[in-house]
Order: structure tokens, then C-alpha cells, then sequence
């Protein structure tokens, strides 16, 4: 799947040293670190989600040359954002990516108004600057002592120093970015649905700085599959404990679901507590569900593998106790964020529209459609299977975009062997793909399956064609029509040929046909 991060890079470029800890205390985040996550975060507020950052996180030694990545990612970066010290000047590959921005300039006579010089460390004299930052004003982290004539940097040992000064240079930064983008898309307004009998509303709890930016992707793909979330994310917690007491028991009045987010950090104190222990005492002492996402691979943006790890390996439970108690009926996963955020729309789902226990000796429940689609139509399968949950009431499962391919394939594995359908959503993918995927079906008893499917079929979604209206395959037993609307009628031929029953074996089928 893509993410619209992407659209606009910034390339960090730093010494490795400049991003070490301090001290001995693990929880303390490098300069760099702290840097990136306090700007993107200030990017976002402005409205600008369609920044991300681009960082080399392998150490590189004088003798190794550049890997094709850093060379693309040097091409194609919007931003350079070079962090310097008297160590980055030093180190020859910071030199070299220098170098590498400076040649683009021939071809992008604008580059030089996207490179932001960002001073960590006293300042250097001019003519130790390499050229491509010489004479920029830049911005620096530290303040000379007017009386012990010291330098003092605004930010060390896993902490700001000087908070107003570290922040409105945050701001500046932010604003000097934003100025020099093209206009924002134009994209389409994601309102928070209002209070109602027939909304599901979730709770997410507010989370500290290193959340942020998947608290910000989960309650933008609540909101747009029509579930309210409080505490309105548009606002702040009250900073006053009362108030904040409050605010989290009349937000929790309304919930059906509370979702909680941990990473590292605790976050900033509020009435004497810390922000994530609070709000978990709080949620625990109430009747609402609970679900912890706690990762087991914790990257500098949680929401995406291709970021730095900051902490491998991490147990679910470990992480949950170091903030609070567990209440029997929490679930806690360490999923990567997309099945995490897939997992939770799903139950978002079955809120709304919860399918009705069969009766004693009656008919089996629901269904399931294991929903399956490239990355770039990763939106179809969403909009597809909530139309199978909402409109159909069936068990409709996407499959996942993100973890180790791994974990991918085995969740797709499993998916396969134990689905009563498969939908293969085909929009923006090449027939490649398609044939690639849908011909798993002629092989599905090597996923264990004991029965065959009741239904396999593919949707052709946008962009639309004659070819691929025209593509047939034996593979499906369902063509579902093209169209640029995903509509409930869509599916209903589907439906129908779930409410018959196959029950010859699988295996005994497949061994019909071999023979």
C-alpha cells in the first residue's frame, strides 16, 4: 500500500554520532530522532501529511560505497535536511551526500531553496562549510552563555533544555517547509460523524509523542469508514487533571470500543501521572472492551516497516505492564499496524452490524470472503469488504499490507485454507498479479483445505477497460461487473452462490481431475 507520505520527501542527512544516546537509559531518544518526530509532528498540524522523511538508518564505514537506495532516495528527495556538527563536516559520506544534492542543481535550478541547514553544535567558521551550505542562515539548536561563554544546546541527555526556543524553531522549520511545497491536494474532507443510535464510536486514548502519527492514520481510517471518534481528535486532553478526569469519563460514556496505543514513552505528566498510565488506570475501571496495540517491532514511524527500528522484539505484555494493569477481556496485540488497524476496523465493523448467533440446531453463521488486491488497490479491498460486512452481513477479511513477507504470507496462507470464499479485487493491478493469485485456487488443498470454496470470484474495479471486462479465467467461478462505484448489488451473485453448500471433498475433486 502506498502511503501518501511519500509524496514528499525530506532526506535526513546526519552523522551517525549525532543521534546517540547519552546516557544508559534505553528509553532516551537520539537528537535525531527527537528532531524528525517533533517536525513531523508539526507538519501534520499544518496539514501537510503528504511529507515524509527519507534516512539511511545502516552505519557506513569511510571505505563502503553508497547503496543504490541512498543514491535514489538522494535523486528524488523534495528536501534536503542536513544536521550539522563538527562531526558531520568530518565524515566523508555526509560530504558525498552533499555532493550528490549538489548535482542536481543543473537540472533543478530550485533545489537550493529546499535545503535546510539545521545546526546541532556551535557554529563552524565559514570557510570549513561546504559549499552547497555556505552562507545559508540555517537553524540552530544552541545559545552562546553571555556569562560563562559556553555553548549550551537546546537539546541532550533525552531532553529539551530550552522548550520555547527548541519549538519555535520547530515552527520555523515547519513554516519554511510548508511555504516551499506546491499546494496541498485536494482531498477529500474526513469528517467526524456525529453522535448517533445506529454509529459505533471508539474511544482512542491519546498518546504520547512517539504514537502520534499512527494515533493520527487510525483515527483518519475510522472516521472515513464512518465510526466517530472521541476524544475529538481535533482537540487536546485538558491539561487540567480535573478536567481531563472529565473529559475521558463522558468521551468513555459514549464508547463501544477503547483502543490504546503504546510505544516507548509514557508521555508528558498530567496531574502528577504520567499521560498513557492515567488514561489506562481510567479506561480500566470501565465496562467498555478494551484493545492494546503494543508492537513487537517498534520502527521510528510505527505505522511503517521501512522506517529505523528502534526496538526489536518487544513483548506485548511486558510493554502493557510497564504502563498498567491488565482486566480480563483486554485484547493486546503486537500485529504490525496494518493488521492492527485492519483487526480493529473489523470489530469497528461487527459493532455496527453484529451477526446474529444461530439458533440451536439451526443454520451455521455468516460466511467468510477472504478479500485480496495488490498494495496499489489496497483501498478497493477496504471499501470491498466493508460493503460485504455492512451490506451482507458476512465474515469479509482483508488480507495484510505490512509486517515481514513472512508474516504476510502466512497470514495469507492461513486465510486461504480456512475462508468459505475468496474475492480477488483487480483495479489497479496488472493481469500478471491477477493470474498469479487466482490460480492458487486450482492448488488450495496445499493450504490445508479439506473442502473446496464455495465461491472464488474477482471484482474489477476503476481503472476501467475493455480487457478487463473481457477477462475470463477458470480459475473463478464469478465475474463481478465493472463499474467506478463499489455498489451492494455488486455482490449479490456472490451471495447467492455462498447460500449453496459444496460438500464434496477437495481433495477427492482435485483427484478427479488429475486422473
Amino acid at each position: 500500500m502506498t502511503d501518501p507520505s511519500d509524496a514528499y520527501e525530506i532526506f535526513l542527512s546526519y552523522a551517525r554520532v549525532d543521534n546517540e544516546r547519552e546516557t544508559e537509559d534505553e528509553a532516551e531518544r537520539g537528537w535525531v530522532d527527537h528532531f524528525q518526530l517533533h517536525l513531523l509532528k508539526q507538519l501534520r498540524r499544518r496539514g501537510r501529511a503528504d511529507v515524509g522523511f527519507w534516512r539511511d538508518v545502516a552505519e557506513i564505514s569511510a571505505a563502503d560505497r553508497f547503496a543504490p537506495e541512498i543514491i535514489k532516495g538522494l535523486a528524488e528527495a523534495y528536501f534536503f535536511l542536513p544536521i550539522i556538527s563538527p562531526t558531520y563536516i568530518q565524515r566523508p559520506w555526509c560530504r558525498e551526500e552533499l555532493n550528490k544534492v549538489s548535482g542536481r542543481r543543473a537540472q533543478e535550478p530550485t533545489i537550493d531553496q529546499r535545503v535546510v541547514p539545521v545546526y546541532k553544535l556551535s557554529p563552524l567558521e565559514p570557510q570549513r562549510l561546504p559549499e552547497l551550505i555556505r552562507g545559508r542562515g540555517g537553524y540552530h539548536f544552541y545559545e552562546h552563555d553571555p556569562v560563562t561563554k559556553r555553548v549550551k544546546e537546546y537539546y541532550r541527555y533525552g531532553q529539551v533544555k530550552n522548550e520555547r526556543a527548541y519549538a519555535d524553531l520547530l515552527d520555523q522549520i515547519a513554516d519554511y517547509i510548508c511555504s516551499n511545497l506546491p499546494a496541498v491536494a485536494a482531498y477529500p474532507e474526513i469528517v467526524n460523524p456525529p453522535a448517533a443510535a445506529d454509529v459505533v464510536t471508539v474511544f482512542v486514548a491519546n498518546v504520547a509523542d512517539d504514537m502520534f502519527t499512527a494515533y493520527g492514520k487510525l483515527v483518519t481510517e475510522l472516521k472515513s469508514q464512518g465510526f466517530r471518534v472521541v476524544i475529538d481528535p481535533e482537540r487536546e486532553l485538558p491539561q487540567d487533571p480535573g478536567a481531563a478526569v472529565v473529559a475521558v469519563d463522558e468521551a468513555m460514556q459514549q464508547a463501544q470500543l477503547v483502543v490504546h496505543l503504546l510505544g516507548d514513552d509514557a508521555g508528558p505528566r498530567v496531574g502528577g501521572a504520567r499521560l498513557v498510565d492515567r488514561l489506562l488506570d481510567q479506561t480500566r475501571a470501565g465496562p467498555v472492551p478494551r484493545l492494546i496495540w503494543a508492537p513487537a517491532a517498534l520502527f521510528s514511524d510505527p505505522t511503517s516497516p521501512k522506517a529505523a527500528v528502534r526496538n526489536r522484539d518487544r513483548d506485548a505484555f511486558e510493554t502493557f505492564e510497564k504502563f498498567g494493569d491488565y482486566r480480563d477481556g483486554d485484547s493486546v496485540s503486537d500485529a504490525p499496524f496494518e493488521a492492527f488497524l485492519q483487526d480493529l476496523v473489523r470489530r469497528c465493523h461487527q459493532l455496527r452490524s453484529p451477526i446474529s448467533p444461530a439458533p440451536a440446531g439451526g443454520a451455521a453463521e455468516s460466511p467468510s470472503v477472504y478479500v485480496v488486491g495488490a498494495d496499489d488497490d489496497a483501498s478497493l479491498v477496504h471499501k470491498v469488504t466493508g460493503t460485504l460486512i455492512e451490506e451482507h452481513g458476512l465474515n469479509a477479511y482483508p488480507c495484510s499490507y505490512q509486517g515481514s513477507p513472512h508474516e504476510i504470507r502466512r497470514l495469507h496462507e492461513e486465510e486461504m485454507r480456512d475462508s468459505d470464499a475468496v474475492l480477488y479485487c483487480w483495479g489497479r493491478a496488472s493481469d500478471t498479479w491477477l493470474r498469479s493469485y487466482t490460480r492458487e485456487v486450482r492448488f488450495a488443498a496445499r493450504f490445508g483445505r479439506e473442502n473446496p470454496f464455495r465461491a472464488t470470484a474477482v471484482v474489477v474495479g476503476p481503472p476501467c477497460s475493455d480487457y478487463k471486462q473481457n477477462f475470463r479465467s477458470a480459475d473463478v467461478s464469478l465475474q463481478l461487473g465493472q463499474g467506478e462505484a463499489i455498489t451492494a448489488e455488486l455482490f449479490t451473485p456472490l451471495v447467492a452462490a455462498l447460500g449453496t453448500t459444496m460438500t464434496r471433498p477437495l481433495a477427492a475433486r482435485q483427484a478427479e481431475t488429475a486422473s
